[in-house]
Parts: structure tokens; C-alpha cells; sequence
């Protein structure tokens, strides 16, 4: 039992290792452009990211900053201002 048990929740955890193993490349990143939706991020990376902060109705606008994994010491952060991209940066991706 302790052994479907695990399975059942590794299965689980494999539809959450399914989202999280997305990593970004150099490449991913440089095709986002100021301008783009969070939804077109999210189908050049293939994650929604991690949200970092979401700072609704600041000074009349909505801000989001989402972070991308890109592997040991490598991300990419992507800040959202009323739903399009207006900065990017990153480091260590290849």
C-alpha cells in the first residue's frame, strides 16, 4: 500500500516536475520583447515562471515580476507592467 501510495504521489509530483523542469535558454530570452503579454511569455518559455511579486494598483498600474529557472546559477526575470513586458534581465543562461 505504502507503495501505490508513493506512486499515486509521485505521480503527483511528476505533473509538477512537468511544468517546473522548463528551463529558458539564452535563445527563449532574447526572443522576448518589450511589449509582449504574459501569455506570450509563457509560450516561448513553456512555464508561467515563478511570481516574484504582483503589486496590483501601484500608482494606477498593475506590476508583475516573474523569475525563470535557467539552470545552475542561471535565470531570467521578466517584469510586467499592466500585463506586457516593459524590462528583462538576466544572467548566466547559455
Amino acid at each position: 500500500m505504502s507503495v501505490a501510495g508513493a506512486s499515486s504521489q509521485g505521480g503527483g509530483g511528476g505533473s509538477s516536475a512537468s511544468v517546473a523542469p522548463e528551463k529558458i535558454t539564452l535563445s527563449e530570452f532574447e526572443s522576448i520583447s518589450p511589449g509582449m503579454t504574459e501569455d506570450e511569455v509563457e509560450q516561448i518559455v513553456g512555464s508561467p515562471g515563478a511570481l516574484r511579486s504582483n503589486s496590483e494598483g501601484f500608482l494606477g498600474s498593475d506590476y508583475v515580476t516573474r523569475t525563470y529557472d535557467g539552470g545552475f546559477m542561471a535565470s531570467a526575470t521578466v517584469e510586467f507592467k499592466n500585463g506586457e513586458v516593459v524590462r528583462t534581465h538576466q544572467l548566466g543562461l547559455q
